[in-house]
């Protein structure tokens, strides 16, 4: 190891260190995400020079951040009424079934994108946090654990980002440590959320504040997407949980069942 190396290696230990506290926490408690805001060293890492390099090979991403395009937060009540079938009518379907708040980044924040001091990352990192839950309602994955695992793929298919790894390590951990009787429904969204980032055009190069009035199946088929449910159609977690974990006792007590669970099934169907 050159002099070099060996001192790029000193500076990220505070940033390993920080990982690797925040797995452990994850893995103790994945409810309680407030350890994952201490990720924000994370452009540190090398990995992110690859993030850019790819966000920046699209032209639609690439003129988004360069017009630092940025919508606020969306109107719930002004989705509701476009028409049933457009993007704007399934968002606010979405986002009230599920009963998740309109959670924008601090204000603090918005003034420094307005006064032009943030950089491409700090962009990149408020616009997918402004649609995350866009991207959820377009790819028809629920916001439970296995869905943030899904879409955690597609982060990292589409973007290399290194939180999406961190993300997905901590979900293969809690997995084996704590519920081994889910690992077959995490492979499953990683599989699936792999192959949803491969076939789909570049999302977070997407203006879906301009699509709202369109059909949402006109805007899947324009990204690549074949979606066979809405997410708030698709087997929820804790359902395959349940049923994993009876097949997993079966399975201790000798009398397994042969082929997948039913509702791991229906849910992943399109994965292949």
């Amino acid at each position: 190891m050159n002099l070099a190396v060996a001192k790029h290696a000193i500076k990220l230990l505070p940033t390993y260190a920080n990982v690797a506290y925040v797995v452990f926490r994850q893995v103790l408690n994945p409810a309680d995400i407030r350890p994952m805001f201490r990720l924000r060293d994370l452009i540190d890492l090398p990995g992110f020079r690859l993030v850019m390099d790819k966000v920046r090979a699209d032209h639609d991403t690439a003129a988004n951040i360069r017009d630092r395009y940025i919508s606020g937060p969306h109107d719930l009540d002004a989705l509701a009424r476009h028409p049933e079938g457009t993007l704007g009518y399934a968002h606010a379907k979405f986002m009230k079934h599920f009963s998740i708040p309109v959670v924008f980044y601090p204000d603090e924040l918005q003034k420094e994108l307005d006064a032009g001091r943030i950089d491409d990352i700090g962009y990149l990192r408020m616009r997918a946090r402004e649609t995350h839950d866009v991207w959820h309602t377009v790819l028809g994955i629920p916001p439970d654990g296995f869905g943030e695992m899904e879409i955690a793929t597609v982060y990292l298919r589409q973007m290399n980002l290194p939180l999406s790894g961190i993300l997905l390590a901590i979900g293969f951990l809690f997995m084996t440590l704590r519920m081994p009787h889910g690992m077959e429904g995490m492979v499953d969204s990683v599989i699936k959320g792999w192959n949803l980032g491969t076939r789909a055009k570049p999302l977070i190069g997407m203006r879906w504040e301009e699509m709202w009035e369109r059909p949402l199946a006109d805007v899947r088929k324009e990204l690549g997407l074949h979606v066979l449910r809405e997410a708030w159609d698709v087997p929820s977690m804790d359902e395959l949980a349940k049923e994993s974990l009876d097949r997993f006792a079966a399975y201790a007590k000798g009398d397994a069942p042969n082929g997948p669970a039913s509702t791991v099934r229906e849910r992943f169907e399109s994965a292949a």
